[in-house]
């Protein structure tokens, strides 16, 4: 019951770091998006528009972490959540400023996730 507490505590962690991740990114991506719109960026006044799409955005842990099915799935979770913000945010793009961004999002990889089925999700998401 001990180890199973632990191993539970270690899931969650890695999912909330995961999920922390994608979020600081993405909010990273808007503040510069606003600051570009705002005219506040550094230069010779001209901005550039980023997208995380064709970012290394995927969760990769710094320790060994065990080989067992619900941490692969939490990390195909937090891959999956990557793909799925990622692709929304640079959808933003298209939608407030214009920009093409078709390319881009064709450019994140689905290849990260394990699991067949959330695979799938995430490719025909990005397909569409």
């Amino acid at each position: 019951m001990k180890g199973m507490k632990k191993l539970l505590f270690v899931v969650m962690l890695l999912m909330l770091v995961g999920l922390g991740f994608v979020a600081v990114s993405c909010q990273k991506a808007d503040e510069k998006k606003q600051a570009a719109s705002s005219g506040e960026e550094e230069g010779d006044g001209a901005f550039d528009i980023m997208t995380l799409s064709d970012q290394d955005i995927y969760f990769k842990a710094d320790t060994v972490l065990p080989d067992i099915p619900v941490v692969n799935d939490m990390i195909d979770v937090a891959n999956g959540y990557a793909i799925l913000r990622s692709a929304y945010c640079d959808a933003e793009l298209w939608f407030k400023f214009g920009e093409v961004v078709n390319d881009t999002i064709r450019l994140l990889r689905t290849d990260v996730i394990r699991d067949n089925g959330i695979r799938a999700a995430a490719e025909q998401y990005v397909k569409t």
